[in-house]
Formats: C-alpha cells, sequence, structure tokens
C-alpha cells in the first residue's frame, strides 16, 4: 500500500503543478436520473462487510459535470460509479473509506465515498494512467486506516448501552461523529452526569471490551 501512497504524492504534486484547484463533485438529481435511464444498475455495496480486495467494473465515470467515456485528468477530482464495492460511503456519522482502484497501468485514488439513491460514487483522483468506461478493476481499501473506523464505531455502541444501563431508557442516542482518530457521540439527559455516573458507564465499557477479547458473547450484548 505504501507503493500506492508514493503514486498518490506523485500525482498530488502534478496537480500543484498545473495550479488547479480539486472541488468536491456529487451527483445531483439529474444525473441520478441519467443513470437510471441508461440502465445503470444499483450498486452492490454488500462486499463493504468484506476485509479483501475484490474485482468490479466501472459502469460511470463522472466529472462533476457530465458522463464520459474516458478520463486522463491527473488534477481533476472526478467519480466513478461500479457494479460493486467493498468501500463504505460516508453515513450515520461515519466517515467513508479511503483506498485505490486499480488495473494495469491504470491507478485511481479513492478519498471519499458517497452514496446518491441507490448509487455509490467512489470520488477522488487519477494517479496514472487513464480511467475507461467498463474498465475491469480491483478495489483496494486502507484497511490499516478501517480498522481504528470500525473500532471507533463499535465503541458507540458500548458507550450507548452503557449509558442506557446507568441513566435509564430515556437516554437516547441523538447523532455521532466516528472517524479513524476519535468518535463523538451525543445523546439526551436532563443534567450533566456527576462523576459517579461518569465512572459507572466507563465500567460498563471496559468490561464491554474485555468481553470482546476473551468471549464470543460481547456479540449478543451488541
Amino acid at each position: 500500500f505504501k507503493n500506492y501512497l508514493k503514486i498518490l504524492k506523485d500525482a498530488s504534486i502534478k496537480a500543484l503543478e498545473i495550479g488547479r484547484a480539486l472541488t468536491e463533485i456529487k451527483l445531483d438529481a439529474d444525473a441520478v436520473m441519467i443513470l437510471h435511464k441508461k440502465n445503470v444498475p444499483p450498486t452492490d455495496d454488500n462486499p463493504k462487510y468484506l476485509v479483501e480486495n475484490i474485482n468490479s467494473k466501472i459502469l460511470a465515470i463522472w466529472n462533476g459535470e457530465n458522463f464520459v467515456d474516458e478520463i486522463s485528468n491527473f488534477s481533476k477530482q472526478i467519480g466513478l460509479v461500479l457494479e460493486r464495492t467493498n468501500f463504505y460511503a460516508e453515513g450515520g456519522g461515519q466517515i467513508a473509506d479511503t483506498g485505490f482502484i486499480k488495473c494495469e497501468g491504470m491507478d485511481f485514488f479513492v478519498d471519499d465515498v458517497q452514496s446518491f439513491g441507490t448509487y455509490v460514487l467512489h470520488i477522488g483522483r487519477l494517479a496514472n494512467g487513464i480511467v475507461k468506461l467498463n474498465m475491469d478493476v480491483e478495489l483496494i481499501v486502507d484497511n490499516t486506516r478501517r480498522k481504528p473506523i470500525m473500532s471507533n464505531h463499535t465503541s458507540t455502541h458500548m458507550v450507548n448501552y452503557a449509558l442506557r444501563k446507568v441513566l435509564g431508557d430515556h437516554c437516547d442516542q441523538k447523532g455521532s461523529e466516528v472517524d479513524n482518530t476519535k468518535f463523538r457521540f451525543d445523546f439526551s439527559h436532563h443534567k450533566a452526569l456527576s462523576e459517579a455516573e461518569l465512572k459507572a458507564v466507563d465500567s460498563i465499557v471496559t468490561e464491554i471490551i474485555c468481553l470482546l477479547y476473551t468471549s464470543d458473547a460481547a456479540d449478543d450484548l451488541l
């Protein structure tokens, strides 16, 4: 994966030399409608629960304004719709996966993944070669980055469980933010937690973590 990070760094340098800003792109309602009219099937994202690389096919290439058959521009951010994906799209307060889409002679760095209707858009930039419609590709998720995201996501469930045990069932989750370095958990309660309540929550979460390392029973608890 370090080799791909070097490719990304080189591609970023090229973009800076050209002096063109990379802008976030999205699929608007009209773009989604075009995909439907082209009979592009919904993205199968079931493989996102897998940890291994998978193979897929590029079904659409979005340059931010139009669908095109190929792109060789290293400086412009583009989006790819694939037949199937093992990338997590951003959602529920959790950030998206990053990684690579590649085949012989082509490397595409994925720095964001978003869902639009039934389609998953892999947003990023070309690091090497030419990306073409109907190209067979390999999808490589950065699992080193994903693992702490998964741990932090699990932590929100543990905190939610512990809070409800300590404060009562009226304590409801109001939101969360999960990334690879931290998580934030928002909840409703009529006052700030006391030191004793904080210690009780911490104790329950610690107990669950111990169960995760010693027994499969934690799956039933969460």
